[in-house]
């Protein structure tokens, strides 16, 4: 195995700072109230709010690229069984 391109480096460095945030992760697993609750809600507030972006950068450039399918934003995030979301993460947004 060699490191002849940066492109090794980027790899390495991700898989790095994955296993930190893993650690990190069950490191504070037991001192945080509700935390699995959150890291599972955390996930989706990130994909709404990623959405949003696209969604506005979308309105702001009414062509859009070849490769950026047709959609449309919901107004609200989607209800779940127990709505983990609403519970955890309602005013994060």
């Amino acid at each position: 195995m060699s490191l002849k391109s940066a492109k090794d480096l980027q790899a390495i460095a991700m898989v790095a700072r994955g296993l930190f945030e893993l650690a990190v992760d069950m490191k504070l697993i037991d001192a945080v109230p509700d935390a699995v609750k959150k890291i599972l809600a955390f996930s989706d507030v990130e994909k709404l709010r990623a959405a949003r972006k696209i969604v506005k950068y979308k309105a702001a450039n009414p062509a859009p690229p070849r490769w950026m399918p047709a959609f449309t934003m919901p107004s609200s995030p989607p209800r779940r069984k127990g709505s983990r979301w609403s519970a955890t993460w309602s005013g994060a947004l």
